[in-house]
């Protein structure tokens, strides 16, 4: 017998729901149990990755920090895949040109101008462009 899989007509509006917790309770459950096996307290774990960036003024600004490169790498996928492009090196992009960027900066140490602002945005962009090509 042969087990085929055929779309629902209508999406499920309670796994719609659903579905998004038990991923959320899933990956805790499965966190809690790696930080178990490693020795190491879950509870701090949880509360390290869920509670202290949201406990003052100053870890809520480390934390924008953090997210927005990840958030804009999130708004041009959206946009590719509403446009049927895909794009699966974004975050390697983001890195590559975070490297390049850095070089330039490192490079003229001592130089403080918009000038070196402007080169610095130029080779990150320069570098995240040559990543993507390589799959292009």
């Amino acid at each position: 017998m042969l087990i085929k899989f055929e779309p629902r007509s209508v999406p499920s509006i309670t796994w719609q729901i659903l579905s998004p917790l038990v991923a959320l309770l899933a990956t805790v459950t499965v966190g809690i149990l790696l930080f178990a096996l490693l020795g190491k307290s879950p509870i701090t774990a949880l509360q390290t990755l869920f509670i202290t960036p949201l406990s003052s003024f100053y870890q809520l600004t480390e934390l924008t920090v953090k997210a927005a490169p990840i958030l804009l790498i999130a708004v041009g996928l959206a946009v590719c895949f509403q446009a049927k492009v895909w794009n699966i090196g974004a975050e390697g992009q983001l890195t590559i040109g975070a490297i390049f960027s850095s070089i330039i900066a490192l490079a003229f140490p001592d130089v403080n101008n918009y000038g070196i602002l402007l080169l610095s945005l130029i080779a990150g962009v320069l570098g995240g462009a040559i990543w993507g090509s390589i799959p292009a």
